[in-house]
């Protein structure tokens, strides 16, 4: 009888373990990793968080660029968006996130800026442009970015350092065939 009470016990705490890891598994994730932190949350949060949004660069009638920035719904917010009043249905017209301006921001946007996935790294660029002067320790990140294939990403990273550091743009000079007029 005590075997088994032992073993039950060895059981559930297991499992609250597992459940506990799964529900703090961002921020161990983190501090494993050794990640920047901002505003209580550390980089792959943030990630996470970002990787809901769609960038499309588009044109207007006149010849001038803008960015389309559209938030998706992950799955679990279409399946409640089904049985949930329309009331209670989440918020899709959300803005991204870390487009605020906090120089607070800016370990955490570094980090964000060196992922794989494209729209986190150019909303990491566009968070970073609103920051502006204060932003400065970024410089030689964004100076790498700019033999990015992705045209979108250079561009971005070319206004943002134009916005953060112009004398450094300057040097570098404008790639060819782009120009701050839109």
């Amino acid at each position: 009888m005590v075997g088994r009470r032992r073993r039950l016990f060895i059981c559930l705490t297991g499992v609250a373990i597992l459940a506990t890891a799964a529900f703090y598994q961002s921020a161990l994730i983190g501090w494993w990793r050794g990640e920047a932190k901002y505003k209580g949350r550390y980089t792959n949060s943030w990630r996470a968080e970002m990787r809901c949004y769609d960038v499309h660069v588009g044109f207007d009638g006149l010849g001038h660029g803008y960015w389309d920035i559209e938030r998706k719904p992950s799955k679990w917010e279409k399946w409640l968006s089904k049985v949930l009043p329309v009331s209670f249905q989440p918020k899709l017209d959300s803005p991204p996130p870390l487009q605020n301006g906090d120089p607070e921001a800016v370990p955490v946007l570094i980090e964000l800026l060196q992922t794989p996935e494209r729209n986190v790294r150019i909303l990491a660029a566009r968070g970073l442009e609103t920051i502006g002067p204060p932003a400065r320790p970024v410089v030689p990140v964004l100076l790498t970015l700019l033999e990015d294939e992705d045209l979108d990403l250079v561009n971005q990273v070319i206004i943002t350092l134009t916005t953060i550091d112009p004398i450094t743009a300057k040097k570098v000079g404008l790639p060819e065939g782009w120009s701050l007029d839109w």
